[in-house]
């Protein structure tokens, strides 16, 4: 059966190529927007066979249905690390978009809570008026596309379950429908469980009392340690003072810097907070003057220094290097740093710091 015209067909998907990868962009930068970092954004164009295909099944129940009722010749496909963050980019898209809520669906919501399955968010979107007139877009005014998010859990659940070739737990063999279902509510536990961890990690870990700064000394250093010294150490003492001094107000860590500080201390054989403890209050009076340095140089010269909680330690790690010795410091320096986007600001404290060595 005939469905379409060639003429038909290129019409239907003429340009789509290039939306969909501005379409990819545009969900970059609202996931960026949003706090969110997704696993991978793609897009893919329906052939002209499968159209056809989907067009006769539609037609089965839906006599009228035909080329122009496709949805989905553009699909694209959002896939996050976590579970809650497919409701941050549908938000944003929301926000971006029309959203065709009679085709739209939340297969998340509409599998019965005894059922396992393929879940994942459906949006059948639309241009928003403003962006459908900017030259780029207008031969795409009135052109609908499907985005499907989902977490890369679901994502694997649904590559596997597509795999097996059951697509509802009518087409499973009863012997094997309680296993679908423990597998299912595995993946759904352990989703829920990598959410809850990405919270507890966050942020700094709360500390009591005298013996919770003890107990922290024990640990090994990782992003979550490094928070929590920040909060209650010789480090916060010596924030402390420096504001107090400067009258200044020290930007927050960013877990971005807080992992980069990880590698780098471990990679100079600082592997425990203790380790970091001793370090620090070693060095603390020259590790001060050599920051204060800095810090009046940048204000002297007309600039506005970035100064953060963290900024202790960046410094700290060329007192590290210089404990070293000469040829082992200088290899570790190189190491430390090439990797690094301070160079600039990693020249000015060498320098520095070689002056402070001399002294």
């Amino acid at each position: 059966m005939i469905m379409f015209s060639d003429e038909e067909w290129a019409e239907c998907s003429r340009g789509l190529k290039d939306l969909g990868l501005r379409v990819e962009e545009i969900i970059a930068t609202l996931s960026s927007e949003v706090g969110v970092t997704p696993h991978s954004i793609t897009h893919r164009v329906k052939d002209r066979n499968s159209a056809a295909r989907k067009i006769a099944k539609k037609r089965e129940t839906n006599p009228t249905y035909d080329l122009s009722s496709l949805t989905d010749v553009l699909g694209v496909r959002v896939i996050t690390y976590f579970s809650d963050e497919v409701d941050h980019i549908a938000a944003a898209l929301s926000g971006e978009f029309i959203v065709d809520q009679l085709n739209s669906i939340d297969k998340r919501k509409s599998l019965a809570a005894d059922r396992f399955g393929y879940m994942s968010l459906h949006y059948v979107l639309g241009l928003s008026p403003a962006r459908a007139t900017m030259p780029e877009y207008r031969q795409h005014a009135d052109v609908s596309f499907e985005v499907q998010i989902r977490s890369v859990l679901q994502h694997a659940w649904a590559e596997v379950e597509h795999d097996l070739g059951y697509k509802s737990v009518r087409d499973v063999p009863s012997m094997y429908r309680r296993q679908f279902s423990r597998l299912a509510g595995t993946l759904e536990l352990v989703d829920e469980q990598f959410c809850a961890l990405r919270s507890e990690l966050a942020g700094p870990r709360a500390l009591d009392g005298p013996s919770d700064e003890v107990a922290l000394t024990d640990e090994s250093i990782s992003s979550v340690s490094l928070a929590a010294y920040v909060e209650r150490s010789t480090l916060l003492r010596f924030n402390e003072r420096f504001a107090r001094i400067h009258a200044v107000e020290l930007g927050p860590f960013e877990p971005a810097a807080l992992n980069r500080l990880v590698v780098n201390l471990n990679s100079l054989g600082v592997r425990s907070v203790a380790d970091l403890e001793h370090l620090f209050s070693s060095h603390f009076e020259a590790l001060y003057r050599l920051i204060e340095m800095r810090y009046l140089l940048a204000r002297d010269r007309g600039e506005t220094p970035a100064v953060t909680v963290t900024t202790p330690l960046l410094y700290l790690l060329l007192f590290k290097i210089a404990d070293m010795g000469e040829a082992e410091g200088r290899s570790a320096f190189e190491k430390i740093w090439k990797a690094s986007s301070y160079e600039e600001y990693m020249r000015s404290v060498s320098s520095a710091m070689e002056g402070e060595c001399r002294a």
